[in-house]
């Protein structure tokens, strides 16, 4: 039961504004639309979605499986472009891909492995 104190508060209230026994409720976070939760693989289905996402539906298509070891310069993806694509699958996947790393993949099946890895090892 509630009631005045002496000091001018509730009775029964907690310092956080709550009655008693009852817990407060934290505002939800919201999560951005474009936002996939954590899988446990990462495939070239995925990878194509996201370069989809990040420059139009046409240029994830392009990408077959034949074309998966050919570098990314040579698919005519720059740095800057291969740079959106690993923030966006960090995003997305939960991962963390360091610059020193991001070097080293040169091609979309190494990328496609590295996160793989990533995404297993969790």
């Amino acid at each position: 039961m509630l009631g005045a104190t002496a000091g001018g508060g509730i009775e029964g209230r907690r310092s956080g504004g709550c009655p008693a026994g009852v817990e407060p409720v934290s505002t939800p976070r919201r999560v951005p639309a474009h936002t996939v939760f954590r899988m446990a693989d990462f495939t070239i289905t995925e990878f194509r979605d996201v370069v989809s996402a990040c420059f139009g539906g046409a240029t994830g298509e392009e990408i077959k499986d034949s074309t998966l070891d050919t570098e990314f310069t040579d698919l005519g993806f720059d740095s800057l472009t291969v740079y959106e694509i690993v923030l966006r699958i960090q995003d997305d996947f939960g991962v963390s891909i360091p610059d020193e790393e991001l070097d080293e993949l040169k091609t979309p099946a190494s990328l496609i492995q590295h996160v793989r890895g990533q995404l297993t090892a969790a």
